[in-house]
């Protein structure tokens, strides 16, 4: 596919620099540079619409059972005075 790219001087002149120094055309070290720059060549990269996931840990159990409500808000109230 062929795209043109208005590049600024110093970056033009830092790319055929580069390029020649590693025995490379100019178009395949930018391709090499925009893979490695853009998120969709990084794996680990957050993507817009990508849902970000945390690990979590349970933690500590604050209440033995759950089902006597009453002793539930009983000790939420206790937490909370203290």
């Amino acid at each position: 596919m062929i795209r043109t790219l208005t590049l600024d001087a110093d970056v033009a002149k830092l790319l055929d620099r580069t390029s020649k120094d590693r025995g490379a055309s100019p178009d395949e070290l930018a391709n090499e540079l925009l893979r490695r720059s853009l998120p969709a060549g990084r794996p680990d990269a957050v993507l817009p619409g990508r849902p970000y996931r945390m690990k979590t840990s349970p933690g500590r159990q604050l209440v033995a059972n759950l089902d006597n409500i009453g002793r539930v808000l009983a000790f939420l109230d206790n937490e909370a005075q203290d």
